[in-house]
């Protein structure tokens, strides 16, 4: 974090008047993040213009369920990847279409998880990140002009759809997507809040990156 690395500056600065604004920047640095409204103002760049490409009455051509990673031991899904699972699984039964799983071992590990009789599914297991997905997808599905229904963490979903887009699927989100959408703008600090902000630090700095990059 950066304000350890201003406290690392700190300890070798002599002059006070640097070390009182070294102080200060440290103090903004910590308690800034920590605020619920700053999350819930920054998140606003991660769900712009998300209501315009949810699925409406369209019938989808697969319900895609990006997995979230393992545990340490390699051997369960993450919390994260059971809960997208659950709600593909519910997808996959009200539109009746077939459940695809991509992301290296949380897609082999999820369907052992989950009863999935009368349900077809696909494991895509070569994948490690979103753009590896989007361009495996491409090699493996048919949509006969029925777009992707993309289940993952909502902070996810501009650069999956983007990923996506540039692989030239179409893809769209449930239309309760924002059910999971957290708006709080309360001043009061906690916990929960900073590690909200590092999470949607991350996927604005993957955003960036993978522009940068040309995988989106």
């Amino acid at each position: 974090m950066p304000s350890i690395w201003l406290l690392f500056i700190y300890l070798f600065v002599r002059d006070r008047f640097i070390k009182k604004i070294i102080i200060i920047n440290i103090f903004i640095l910590l308690i800034v993040p920590s605020l619920p409204i700053t999350s819930t103002i920054l998140e606003k760049f991660l769900y712009d213009n998300l209501s315009k490409i949810t699925i409406q009455n369209k019938k989808p051509a697969y319900i895609l369920v990006l997995g979230a990673g393992v545990d340490n031991d390699g051997k369960y899904p993450t919390t994260e990847s059971l809960k997208r699972t659950e709600l593909g699984i519910e997808l996959a039964k009200k539109y009746s279409v077939p459940l695809i799983f991509s992301g290296s071992l949380d897609a082999e590990l999820l369907p052992k998880f989950f009863d999935l009789n009368g349900i077809t599914y696909i494991k895509e297991v070569r994948s490690g990140n979103t753009f590896e997905s989007a361009v495996n997808l491409k090699k493996i599905v048919k949509f006969s002009g029925r777009p992707l229904l993309l289940v993952t963490n909502p902070k996810h979903y501009k650069r999956s759809i983007l990923s996506l887009k540039k692989q030239d699927l179409d893809s769209k989100i449930p239309n309760n997507f924002n059910d999971n959408i957290s708006v709080n703008y309360s001043f009061l600090p906690s916990i929960s809040s900073i590690l909200r902000f590092n999470k949607i630090i991350y996927e604005v700095i993957a955003i960036t990156w993978y522009y940068l990059s040309g995988k989106i």
